[in-house]
Order: C-alpha cells, then structure tokens, then sequence
C-alpha cells in the first residue's frame, strides 16, 4: 500500500536525519576536544621552556607534556644562539635563523608558523628576545587519523542504523498497515451489507412502477417492505457510526431477546424478490428460538448468511 511505504520512508528519513545528528556533532565535539588539548599542550610545552628556575610564569605545576620543542635567543645584536632542544638532530644554523625571523616578524608574541608545524612564543628578556618552538607535527597527525578513522567509522555506522532502521520501519508501521486493511474490509463489508436492502426495495419499486401487481393489499405490502427495508438500511448507517464510536470508547452494544425465528421470517421476506429473480426457493422452519443479542448485529449475521445462500444457489 501506497500509504504504508510512504509512512516507512518518513519514519526511515526521521530516524536517519536524528542520527546523522547525534553523530555529527558527537565528532564535531571529539575534534574540537583534541585540538583543544592540542593547543593547551603545546601552550604548556612554551611555557615551561621559558620558565627561570625557582619561578613560574603562570601555573605553579606544569603536567608532562610529549611534545619536542627547541629555543634560541636572539640577542640585541641580531645573533641567534640556540638555547634548549629536545631534539637528537637539528637541521642547521641556516634553518634556525629563519626560524628566529618568523618568530621575530610575527606580529603577536604567539602563534603557529605556516608550512613548519610549529608553534612559537616570543618572550623579551634583558638579554634579547628568547623564542621558543615547539612541534605540532603529532598533535596535527593525530588528529588527521581521527578525521580519517573516526570518520570511517561513522560512516559504517551511519550504513548500520540505515539498515536497522529499514527493519524496524516494518514492526513500527505493522500495527497501522493492519488498521488500514481492517478499515477497507469493513468498507467491502459496509458496502454488501448496503447493497442488500437496496436490491430489496430496488425489485419492489420496479413491480410496482410496471404496474405487475394489481393487487392493493399487495401493493401495500410491497410499499410497507419498502419501508421496512429502509429502516434496515437506516440501522445498517447507524451500526457504521456506532463502531466508529466503538473505536473511539464512547459507545456501549445494547443486548437484549431476539426471536430468531421472526428475525429469519422478515429476512426472508425481504429477500423474495432477489430470490424470484433468481429462481430460487425459500422456506423458514425454525422451531422458536431466543437469544441474547443485539438485534440489528443479530439481523445483519443472519441477512448476510441467507443472502449469499440465495447470491451463490442454483435455479429450482
């Protein structure tokens, strides 16, 4: 049913646009968190190294750090010198004085140097300007294997809440996919039990337009099971909106005695013509019988039954 896959597909577009939410910004959060202790280490990591013995710039306890760093001073003079390193190896003299430049040129006292995965801070002392560096290069592969990874994770289970949700969006819609076919087999139901009492008065109004009962007391009959067969029609429109009150808790099935055999004797007089039509015969032997019922879904049971004996018969 066109309406069932439309309800799947919201209920699959929903779920997925929540879960694209949630894991979205649970990875938006793990990255900022790693920079940011990427960018409070490297801080730490400069400030330790500019630190003189027995004082520190801004935190009495400094946690250990794991990234390398280096340090030189330039004088007043423009000589640099190199101070302190954490490294085994070095490039060169060449390569530090351009780094003692940039540090130099920078406009704030710190910052991070393009293209060199280096963090600086300028510090000036009575000797010159002390900057120190320190290595970004593992904080910046860090967190690019956590984009990649953590990024293919997500997409795996992205992939895995799309499937589950596909087989959830049928035991979610069950319970209304079975409502909609209980509504259209009560319309298929509605319909037959209408179509009944229409045939009834259909075949006695046509007998007497066409003049083919000359009798008046017949005429007469014919006209009170007109009449009786639209007060059918008129309980089957009643017992309709009494189950859409039924489903909706607002309405009680009155029980009360039902003689069978005077139920099944108006029900057959009703059904003569359609039977005469049909050639088939009808007789009631029934010994008296009461129930206890609701009379007009009594009548409808039973309407149903001899009905469709008299649809589905053979002439004679």
């Amino acid at each position: 049913m066109k309406e069932i896959s439309r309800l799947r597909r919201k209920f699959i577009i929903y779920n997925m646009l929540i879960v694209t939410a949630v894991i979205g910004i649970t990875f938006t959060a793990l990255i900022l968190v790693l920079r940011s202790r990427g960018d409070e280490e490297g801080r730490l990591i400069l400030e330790r190294a500019v630190e003189q013995p027995g004082e520190r710039l801004i935190f009495d306890a400094v946690p250990q750090v794991r990234l390398p760093y280096f340090s030189v001073l330039v004088t007043e003079n423009g000589e640099v010198i190199m101070r302190e390193s954490a490294y085994n190896s070095f490039p060169g003299m060449g390569y530090l004085e351009q780094l003692a430049f940039l540090g130099m040129a920078a406009k704030a006292d710190n910052g991070i140097l393009d293209g060199y995965q280096l963090r600086y801070l300028r510090v000036e002392q009575p000797s010159g300007h002390l900057l120190v560096f320190a290595d970004t290069s593992y904080g910046d592969t860090v967190l690019d294997a956590v984009l990649r990874y953590g990024g293919l994770a997500c997409a795996v289970i992205w992939l895995l809440f799309l499937g589950l949700s596909f087989l959830f969006s049928h035991w979610v819609v069950r319970p209304i996919a079975q409502s909609l076919r209980l509504q259209k087999q009560f319309v298929a139901d509605a319909s037959h039990e209408l179509k009944t009492p229409i045939t009834s008065i259909q075949g006695y109004a046509e007998l007497i337009e066409n003049d083919m009962i000359q009798d008046e007391n017949m005429k007469m009959d014919f006209i009170k099971r007109i009449k009786k067969e639209a007060i059918n029609m008129a309980g089957l429109i009643n017992d309709i909106l009494m189950i859409s009150r039924l489903e909706a808790k607002d309405a009680e099935v009155v029980v009360s005695d039902v003689r069978v055999s005077v139920l099944l004797e108006e029900i057959i007089d009703s059904l003569k013509p359609a039977a005469a039509a049909g050639q088939v015969f009808m007789h009631c032997d029934c010994q008296p019988l009461s129930i206890k019922a609701n009379p007009q879904q009594m009548k409808e049971l039973l309407s149903n039954l001899v009905s469709n004996a008299v649809k589905y018969n053979r002439p004679g």
